[in-house]
């Protein structure tokens, strides 16, 4: 099997009692093609001697105070050059040979550009772990006023052309919940593909900030939403609006084409509103348990 390069960057602040568990759970799959890149932005919990106990099998790391999590993340990739792209907390566990599923499926899948995986969290303070269905798509992103549509940054990889397409940085004017502007950024260009299963979990502690700012990400998500419609005409994303409502539409069009005189027309507007059904990727799985 192909083993293309992955690189990880993995973020840190001062959460000592999670970190080395999240370091294990990249490190342990000894896959052969790693960068596995931390910074940390200046704890002073004793998380940069965890950090120098695997210094000699990390691609870089650095200890020193950054301007926010967004500077943090272009810090990291600056020193990247993987073929695929991903980017964790240190407070979230990659599952046991999700680095090599993901390099199965790129490598398998060269029209897949970025893959999204269920959500899969532990309740720390009980240690149950729960995974979610996830199937969605930017449509449904688009639309999904008022309802809570999560992409798992743990279960989530990308290739390195989609990032560079979508401008290569994280916007360093947003506090917290960047990731939204990056997917709004990817879904402009391309759909994204869903995993049934998680490729990592997510430790739900009651300090992360996604539960505690859940207000921000609801103004992040608003305007990602914007820059997504930025990328698509008018026509095109009404169209869409309007089959995502009426999908029976959508089969009547695909059957009216094959057979209807202005066929080319009816193609193509079927074609547009293609993203009815979900991008499923249909792998075999990972089992959601770690040690």
């Amino acid at each position: 099997m192909s083993h293309p390069r992955i690189s990880i960057v993995n973020l840190s602040l001062n959460q000592r009692q999670y970190l080395e568990k999240t370091m294990r759970s990249v490190l342990d799959q000894e896959y052969p093609n790693l960068e596995y890149i931390i910074i940390d932005g200046g704890s002073t919990d004793g998380s940069v001697d965890i950090i120098k106990k695997y210094a000699d099998q990390l691609h870089y790391w650095v200890s020193e105070p950054d301007n926010g999590l967004s500077h943090a993340i272009n810090k990291g990739f600056a020193q990247a050059s993987g073929e695929i792209m991903m980017w964790i907390n240190s407070d979230d566990l990659l599952l046991p040979g999700s680095l090599f599923k993901i390099a199965e499926i790129f490598s398998q899948n060269p029209d897949v550009e970025w893959i999204v995986g269920k959500s899969c969290y532990e309740e720390v303070s009980s240690g149950n772990v729960y995974v979610r269905d996830l199937n969605f798509d930017r449509y449904d992103y688009l639309y999904s006023v008022g309802k809570f549509i999560h992409v798992p940054l743990e279960s989530t990889a990308w290739r390195r052309d989609l990032w560079e397409r979508a401008g290569g940085y994280m916007d360093e004017n947003l506090p917290d919940f960047m990731d939204s502007d990056l997917w709004a950024r990817f879904w402009g260009l391309t759909e994204s593909w869903n995993l049934p299963f998680p490729l990592g979990v997510f430790r739900l502690h009651g300090d992360n900030r996604s539960v505690m700012h859940i207000d921000r990400w609801r103004a992040v998500l608003q305007q990602s939403r914007t820059t997504i419609l930025s990328h698509l005409s008018n026509g095109q994303w009404i169209a869409l609006y309007l089959i995502k409502r009426h999908k029976r539409l959508f089969h009547w069009l695909a059957r009216l084409s094959s057979r209807h005189r202005y066929k080319q027309w009816i193609k193509h507007l079927a074609e547009i509103t293609r993203p009815v059904h979900y991008r499923v990727l249909r792998v075999e799985g990972l089992n959601p348990k770690y040690e």
